[in-house]
Parts: structure tokens; sequence; C-alpha cells
């Protein structure tokens, strides 16, 4: 991530947090340079994501210990059943049977199609938590699978685009 993107991220931020930012008498300040440190080894797409997630999740400012943790939760190679089972039970907890369009906003994507694919009152109202876990382990594996299989079919794609770009003749 460059410098520029982030300053780009910091202005998104900035957008709900009126105090939040990243220059003092417009040059950057220490909070952007810690920012910067901090996250630059990420891709910038996923700080932006991350970031997004963030404001949507808590009504305080983020600090950079929240966007590692949005980027940790986003990325659904790092969420295993067990930590997206928790996730679950902690919105349920959080949102209760209401609250669904919220609790589904503050899910990571994986997590949301499982919880949709139950039914989140399903899952509010349960009476047998063991067979509502097994069903959510069953749902989540199967969609995540789904997901990996789809974003290899994906990068199998382009990898055949490159290839045929690089081996047709150039008809100029």
């Amino acid at each position: 991530m460059t410098k520029k993107e982030l300053m780009t991220i910091g202005a998104i931020i900035a957008a709900e947090h009126k105090h939040f930012t990243f220059t003092t008498n417009g040059k950057a300040n220490e909070k952007f340079y810690l920012w910067y440190e901090a996250l630059k080894n990420y891709p910038a797409q996923q700080v932006q994501e991350a970031a997004i997630y963030a404001l949507k999740t808590s009504h305080f400012e983020p600090k950079v210990a929240d966007i590692i943790t949005a980027i940790d939760l986003l990325d659904p190679d790092n969420i295993t059943t067990e930590k997206a089972w928790q996730i679950t039970t902690d919105l349920v907890r959080r949102f209760g049977s209401y609250q669904k369009s919220a609790a589904l906003l503050a899910a990571p994507h994986l997590i949301r199609e499982a919880i949709e694919t139950i039914g989140y009152k399903n899952l509010c109202t349960s009476n047998n938590l063991v067979a509502t876990r097994a069903h959510f382990f069953q749902c989540y594996n199967s969609i995540k699978l789904r997901d990996r299989a789809k974003y290899i079919v994906h990068q199998n794609k382009n990898l055949l685009e490159r290839a045929k770009q690089k081996t047709l003749p150039d008809k100029s």
C-alpha cells in the first residue's frame, strides 16, 4: 500500500469521525506514520475493506488493531469453522432476534451466507444448540469450499487469458 492510498483510507474514516485526521498543518502527522508502518505490507483494497467493516461495526474511531482484526476477519482463509460459529453466536448475543439486518451487515460474507442459509431467526430461537451448531458447521464448510473453488476457477481463467494473449500473433 502506498502513502497516497492510506491518505484516501484516512479520508473515508474521517467522513464518519470528524476528529480523525492524518494531517496537521497540511503535513502528515505521527498517526499517519504509525498507521503506515503497521499497515504498509497489506494491500490497499484489503485495508479499505477492513476500515469500512470497522466503521460499520463500531461507534468508535478505529485504531490500527481494529483494522488488522478486521482484515483477519474478512479473509475467509483465516476463519476456522469454530471461529465462524463463535462470531455468529457473538452476533446473535449482540444484536438479538430483532436486528437481523444489522447482524448480517456486521458478519463477514461467508458467515453471512451460512446464517442466511440456516435462517437468522432459527439461530436466535433454537432450543437445540448442538444440532444448530452442527448444521452451521456443515453450511459454513460447504460455502467456504464453494467460495474457494470459485476463486481457483477465476484464477485459472485469468492465467488462461494471459497465456492466450502471449501466444497469439499480433495482427497489426
